[in-house]
């Protein structure tokens, strides 16, 4: 085990990964119905761990109600390893409409509403995100729906946009200071476009992007990969049919060579790894979550020490597996 002094070389070049300290999580499935209250039968979207202090962040959405009202919350945890002994959330808050969840380099928490067009944030944990921004439509070309975010080292971020609402493709937004309204500014990246309105989430490493997409080329090749130059993607790679039917992709993370996302095959769940330089013609392992639950699919996912959080949103839980767990 490290010492609390510890730095793993596989951290070193990227600071948003250096942590000041390390947890070690468990293996298991945790359903909502002990995260606080009122939090039985939620369904977990997204999930982030903050880069320095490790809070734990997920936030859910519950199906609509009698009066077509649906209601979200976003749940932290000081500590993953009191997530992973069954304890309730430090924090919890109610939201409208939550999807995708992430800490900036400062630690700063952002949760995006896609249904709403709208980005909330706070840089305090102990307040509710209750600062909000919209994506300006001057500057983005009418991108709409922000769902999946991403920070690059310089804290940057990266806001995927699913644009159902304006009948156009699925593109990225950059936008710099967003926790600053003075100084947020905000930009279609060019050649962001993706194949059709329905993708979903990116993934940022050093200067690499990874973007999901629910209706990628014969719904196989549905997690591209690009180079960033500034305000440019470059380079556009998509997974290769070797990988086998990725089918519809939905979140997605990196920790450097190894590319982790969720996606759905002929009604089944998956959790799937990518070794974006294997040589092997069998470069992904995948782990069954198990049987899709209609409109309820797997979303969120994260890597931390050898492990992988996803959210099992169809089964109402968090599901930690090892690596080791993943099968050719």
């Amino acid at each position: 085990m490290l010492s609390s002094f510890a730095t793993p070389l596989s951290y070193l070049p990227n600071p948003y990964m250096r942590r000041k300290i390390f947890q070690y999580p468990k293996s298991g499935d945790y359903k909502t119905d002990f995260w606080g209250i009122h939090s039985m039968e939620l369904h977990p979207s997204g999930i982030a761990i903050a880069p320095w202090s490790g809070y734990l962040a997920i936030c859910t959405y519950d199906a609509y109600t009698s009066d077509d009202k649906p209601t979200g919350h976003l749940f932290i945890w000081k500590k993953l390893t009191d997530f992973c002994n069954y304890k309730k959330a430090n924090y919890h808050y109610s939201m409208d409409r939550p999807q995708s969840v992430a800490f900036d380099n400062n630690e700063t928490l952002y949760v995006s509403s896609p249904e709403n067009g709208t980005i909330h944030y706070t840089e305090d944990i102990n307040i509710a995100p209750d600062k909000m921004f919209r994506l300006d439509a001057n500057a983005t070309n009418n991108a709409t729906n922000p769902r999946g975010m991403a920070f690059n080292d310089d804290n940057e971020m990266y806001v995927m946009c699913s644009n159902k609402s304006s009948g156009r493709n699925a593109s990225i937004v950059k936008v710099n200071n967003p926790a600053n309204p003075d100084l947020r500014q905000m930009q279609e990246m060019l050649n962001s476009e993706q194949s059709e309105p329905g993708a979903l989430a990116l993934a940022i490493w050093g200067d690499k992007l990874y973007t999901t997409d629910l209706n990628g080329l014969a719904k196989r090749t549905s997690v591209n990969r690009y180079a960033i130059d500034e305000n440019i993607l470059v380079n556009k790679k998509s997974m290769p049919d070797s990988c086998g039917h990725a089918g519809m992709t939905m979140d997605i993370t990196s920790d450097g060579d190894k590319v982790y996302f969720t996606n759905l095959v002929d009604g089944n769940a998956y959790v799937t790894q990518w070794d974006v330089n294997s040589l092997s013609p069998n470069p992904t392992r995948n782990f069954k979550l198990g049987s899709d639950a209609g409109q309820y699919t797997a979303w969120g996912i994260v890597v931390y020490e050898g492990f992988i959080i996803v959210a099992d949103t169809a089964r109402n839980q968090v599901k930690i597996i090892q690596e080791t767990q993943l099968e050719y």
